[in-house]
């Protein structure tokens, strides 16, 4: 419970006082890490409502808000066994990689090419800094080419919820960093300089040797006659980074991750409200509606399974026409915190799954098509081999299956 301020360009007094109260309901992943969902309620003064409304009435506004809450904590105390085998690890590394990069001012029209080669150590077991030579080319007009000197700072996220483990199959690091350097943009050379910000993932193939993947976005400011100003950017940089002193072992490998060990059938059900991108039927709006699936499936390991389901969705129109949809789709499904932390006991799990498959529905000449779906699942196993779950997802479908859709 506290007080709140309101802002509006268009309003009269620009500033509202008010108060806001709420609940936070928290579940905590690590020592450091926790998920949490505030249903909250504010009330503004009955000026507020006036100026902006034309009413003098007092309308609370409510929102529920969702994220993540990061409890500054004491590592070595927390994850002592981690911080051992810190100690007994070898820290340097190398990393290699190039990007498509995508420009949002100026005549950019086709990606650029981007690549870095870069020297790091970790210094402690949550951070780690590297050096590395950045270059980028644009051929589209006016053209552009560039050489610099970046310096970034990654923070193990992944480290942070389940402890330093110089094993685990996939590290996760949130990436910032500054670089400058010179620029070649029609004219003699200049300088250039600027900021980004990224995630850092690796996949380990074995004991030296990883596969990362590295969205980034750029803020930059070429110099001279010709600058356009800030110029943002974005790239994801793909390519290899190699431990040194470590042996090229195998060990826990990606296979051994995604295909070996606990294997486990299981069966589902699940429902909820859905809605469309498109109405129906020439409906002057969206409506909320409604869908249900089952599915079975396999987990392979902790980490990688395989499910077939079969959905039905249900879409009311205004004209009390109901358009019935149908599919049957494949999906991989990725359990993203056994790839940080393989823990057999873990009660919650996030899993993200990708898919495809066929659907069709009662539509007037409504024919089968292909359909693709994407989600990202919050599961909590119950005792008794049960679970419950929510799972945002989102689905796409070929005209041919919905015709009477108005786009």
């Amino acid at each position: 419970l506290g007080v709140a301020m309101a802002y509006g360009n268009m309003a009269r007094a620009k500033f509202y006082p008010g108060i806001e109260g709420g609940l936070t309901a928290s579940f905590r992943l690590s020592p450091n890490w926790s998920l949490y969902v505030e249903p909250q309620v504010q009330l503004f003064t009955r000026s507020f409502n006036r100026d902006l409304n034309g009413n003098s009435y007092l309308h609370p506004i409510g929102s529920l808000m969702a994220g993540v809450n990061y409890t500054f904590g004491n590592f070595y105390h927390e994850f002592s066994n981690a911080n051992k085998d810190y100690l007994k690890d070898k820290h340097y590394f190398l990393t290699f990689a190039a990007a498509p990069a995508w420009r949002f001012r100026g005549n950019y029209g086709k990606p650029g090419l981007a690549g870095i080669i870069g020297f790091g150590k970790r210094f402690t077991p949550i951070s780690s800094w590297r050096i590395s030579a950045d270059g980028e080319a644009f051929r589209r007009t006016p053209g552009y080419i560039s050489l610099s000197l970046a310096a970034d700072y990654l923070f193990s996220i992944s480290t942070t919820m389940a402890g330093y483990n110089p094993d685990r199959i996939f590290d996760l690091s949130g990436v910032f960093g500054l670089f400058a350097g010179a620029v070649n943009y029609e004219e003699a050379l200049n300088v250039v300089y600027g900021g980004k910000a990224g995630l850092h993932g690796v996949f380990r193939l074995n004991n030296s040797l990883g596969l990362f993947i590295e969205p980034q976005i750029l803020a930059l400011r070429p110099r001279g006659s010709m600058n356009p100003g800030w110029v943002p950017e974005v790239r994801v940089m793909a390519g290899l980074t190699y431990r040194l002193g470590q042996s090229g072992d195998f060990g826990a490998s990606i296979a051994d991750a995604f295909f070996g060990g606990d294997r486990r059938s299981f069966i589902g059900l699940s429902g909820g409200p859905t809605t469309s991108s498109a109405t129906i039927f020439g409906s002057g709006k969206n409506r909320i509606n409604g869908a249900i699936e089952a599915n079975i499936g396999r987990w392979f390991s902790l980490v990688s399974g395989l499910r077939l389901g079969l959905g039905y969705d249900f879409f009311p129109a205004d004209n009390n026409k109901r358009l019935n949809l149908g599919n049957i789709h494949l999906d991989y499904m990725l359990n993203i915190t056994s790839l940080m932390d393989r823990n057999p006991a873990r009660r919650f799990h996030i899993i993200g799954s990708i898919g495809g498959g066929v659907a069709i529905s009662d539509a007037e000449n409504s024919k089968t098509g292909a359909m693709g779906n994407a989600g990202i699942q919050f599961r909590y196993n119950l005792p008794a081999n049960t679970d419950i779950h929510i799972e945002p997802a989102v689905a796409v479908f070929m005209n041919r299956t919905v015709p009477n859709y108005a786009t």
